[in-house]
């Protein structure tokens, strides 16, 4: 079995549960257990859309976990971009404040179904979830975690992540956690 283990700009392959009929970033259809993933921090992703966008191409990725997208709206010339190159967003922004953020920006061809998750003292998240043909659950989850380390976020993600755990066959976590 694969394991996901992704760094910046790094991908990785995942599970070996995933479905067959799943279209990659290639376009074309990926092999039963290839799934391209990366994680990426862009510090602003409205600043350089298109660099982030080209990276993703260039990388095959077919799922990217996004930290610090600085993002302020749902919609906005961002994500009108993100789409042109035929990718989806999910994300979920700060509204009151400058930075943080995190999305997961897919190939549309692949159906990713948000997962509502509380919202956290100690740091962000957006999960998602897709589902195989055969029934194989994967939930992917990315987290921004800003400032100092407290022991209040270990006992938030060890929260998130036994109940994430309990709804899935497969969890996939990225994040900038600033340890």
């Amino acid at each position: 079995m694969s394991s996901t283990v992704s760094t910046s700009r790094k991908t990785q392959k995942v599970n070996p549960f995933l479905p067959k009929n799943i279209i990659g970033a290639s376009g074309r259809k990926l092999s039963k257990g290839e799934l391209h993933f990366m994680l990426y921090n862009p510090r602003s992703i409205e600043n350089k859309v298109n660099d982030v966008m080209i990276t993703l191409e260039d990388k095959h990725v077919d799922i990217a976990a996004i930290c610090e997208t600085w993002l302020v709206s749902k919609s906005n010339p961002t994500t009108a971009i993100i789409k042109q190159y035929g990718y989806s967003i999910l994300h979920d922004f700060r509204a009151d404040r400058r930075g943080g953020g995190v999305a997961l920006i897919y190939k549309s061809g692949i159906a990713l179904t948000p997962l509502s998750i509380p919202k956290f003292t100690t740091f962000e998240g957006l999960s998602a979830v897709m589902k195989s043909k055969n029934g194989t659950k994967i939930i992917f989850l990315v987290v921004y975690r800003p400032g100092n380390m407290c022991s209040m976020f270990n006992k938030e993600i060890d929260k998130l992540l036994s109940d994430l755990l309990l709804k899935c066959d497969c969890l996939v976590l990225a994040g900038d956690i600033n340890i």
